[in-house]
């Protein structure tokens, strides 16, 4: 998973294992109401290549991205460190 810095920017998720199981990204947004929030999704399985979506970051929010495999809600996952814009 990787955020492509460019106007508009992008997160782009490749699943490089021939195992039958896609992998699935999220970004969160470190807000100081509730914490860590959802604010995009992207997946990709089944297909050559990646798959890649428009984010919303704005200049000095607060993100985390979240690699997971499988199935969404049960998999395990792996995060970034927070980064800013």
């Amino acid at each position: 998973m990787t955020h492509l810095d460019s106007d508009p920017d992008r997160i782009r998720v490749c699943d490089t294992n021939a195992d039958g199981k896609g992998v699935y990204g999220v970004l969160t947004q470190l807000r100081t109401i509730d914490g860590m929030h959802p604010i995009a999704f992207v997946s990709d399985g089944g297909d050559g290549g990646c798959d890649i979506i428009e984010v919303p970051i704005v200049t000095n929010g607060m993100y985390q991205m979240q690699l997971c495999w499988g199935n969404y809600g049960t998999s395990p996952c792996v995060a970034s460190g927070i980064f800013t814009e």
